[in-house]
């Protein structure tokens, strides 16, 4: 999992608990979280065929565990397209 997704992650649940206080469960309720959750995945399938919503499940998992890149494919993908001028190494 990258360091700024899990800093971010705790830091915001931190902040959270803390302006919560002592009274935290007033604030958590399963059944309201499971109508939520399970109303967001039933529009999602819904509205897009499976395969997208299996793509863009995949997707948010890349969020947590990114995939890590060398600089030299990051910059073969950015000059990729453009093609102006030939990379040092052709």
């Amino acid at each position: 999992m990258d360091r700024g997704t899990l800093f971010g992650l705790i830091a915001a649940n931190g902040l959270i608990l803390l302006a919560i206080g002592t009274g935290i469960m007033l604030y958590i309720d399963v059944t309201s979280a499971l109508i939520v959750l399970g109303g967001t995945a039933g529009a999602m399938l819904i509205a897009f065929p499976a395969e997208d919503a299996r793509a863009a499940l995949k997707a948010a998992r890349k969020t947590f565990y990114p995939v890590r890149h060398t600089p030299t494919e990051t910059v073969r993908t950015v000059r990729g397209p453009t093609r102006l001028t030939p990379s040092p190494d052709e």
